[in-house]
């Protein structure tokens, strides 16, 4: 059901736009509708009604200063978020009031509202932006003109392109007591750091063809991708920075017998999102066969018949690898774990040849010393 956010407690002021914050009991929330409605036997007549969507006020950090205020005025009137009140200065010569946000900050958008019925007095005002308290480096920004439109409620503009300042101020004009309701400075909006990336998945773990990784990409945010990587358990170091929307990496940079975490990061300028689970281990582990040996080659009627020792226990297979005398090596079969015989058909009569067996899995390979036969 409906959630009621404000209640007039009485009539609100007319000829001006009532702003209403959580200073006055307004219970600020995510919703998608809002509306006013009338009280109960009464009519629902209202001029203006507008939400607006939190925003990024700096107004509420930084330190107010200024030209001196008539009395029963004050600089802080101009920054405290209220229609009704205002600063009025004490002098008709380029009165001001300012604004230090502490460090500089990337603005973006400023406001003003002036004082009910007193629009005409903002004529030929400006607003300026410094990095110097005295803005002696300063750069107007907005010069108001033509009885400040919109004379009973805000004024907004934006500082294009938006710049990094320390200190805004309105300034009034010579000839005229400076005077204003509001003044708010807002900081440019500045991008969230990419979602963590999705689990990481491994295709191949092995010495031989590396680690290869794959991920989910959950960000439409991120500019870059970077894999940090620790290995046998000492520090993270990157390893590589990829590109936006990449979701695979192999890392082919592996040692049979190590360990490695892999870290999956995205990133943008506004920094680093979360590394994913905290690190996927990933374990490059265990062993190459052992060698073969004892090989021998003996002529049979069908070719030549190879005989050996296996004494792994962990190959996935071998290959038989065969040369011309002194000629480089060619890889001609592999067949299946734990055999110990081969017989090569494809030969030819009065040749010298040499073999050699390698016994091979996902960590490496071992290879049998040669062991030559002439047809």
């Amino acid at each position: 059901g409906a959630v009621t956010i404000f209640t007039f407690g009485s009539s609100p002021p007319t000829g001006t736009l009532k702003e209403i914050t959580a200073s006055d009991g307004l219970a600020v929330g995510q919703y998608r509708y809002y509306r006013y409605i009338a009280p109960s036997g009464g009519y629902a007549g209202i001029a203006e009604l507008q939400f607006s969507v939190a925003e990024p006020y700096i107004n509420g950090r930084g330190t107010t200063f200024g030209s001196a205020p008539v009395a029963g005025s004050a600089i802080q009137n101009a920054f405290d978020g209220k229609l009704e009140t205002y600063y009025l200065a004490d002098k008709f010569s380029r009165a001001f009031v300012a604004l230090d946000l502490g460090t500089p900050q990337k603005i973006d958008l400023l406001r003003f509202a002036p004082r009910a019925g007193y629009a005409q007095t903002m004529n030929n005002g400006k607003i300026q932006l410094a990095n110097d308290p005295s803005f002696s480096d300063a750069v107007t920004v907005w010069t108001i003109t033509t009885n400040a439109p919109a004379a009973r409620g805000w004024n907004e503009g934006k500082v294009s392109p938006p710049g990094t300042y320390r200190y805004a101020r309105y300034m009034g004009t010579d000839g005229s007591q400076s005077s204003i309701a509001e003044f708010a400075v807002l900081a440019a909006p500045s991008t969230p750091v990419p979602a963590a990336a999705g689990a990481v998945s491994v295709l191949t773990s092995d010495a031989q063809q590396g680690v290869n990784l794959v991920w989910g990409d959950n960000s439409i945010l991120e500019t870059g991708v970077r894999i940090r990587r620790s290995v046998n358990g000492g520090a993270y170091s990157t390893l590589i920075n990829l590109p936006a929307n990449t979701t695979t990496y192999t890392d082919t940079n592996v040692s049979a017998g190590k360990t490695y975490v892999y870290r999956i990061i995205p990133m943008n300028a506004s920094g680093y999102g979360p590394d994913t689970t905290k690190g996927t281990l990933i374990a490059a582990t265990g062993s190459a066969p052992a060698k073969p040996t004892n090989l021998t080659a003996v002529r049979v009627a069908s070719g030549v018949s190879l005989s050996w020792t296996d004494n792994a226990t962990n190959e996935t297979g071998y290959r038989i690898d065969r040369r011309f005398t002194n000629d480089s090596w060619s890889a001609i079969m592999s067949i299946e774990a734990n055999r110990e015989r081969f017989v090569d058909t494809d030969i030819f009569n009065d040749v010298g040849y040499e073999y050699r067996v390698v016994a091979v899995n996902g960590i490496g390979v071992t290879m049998s010393d040669g062991v030559a036969i002439s047809t």
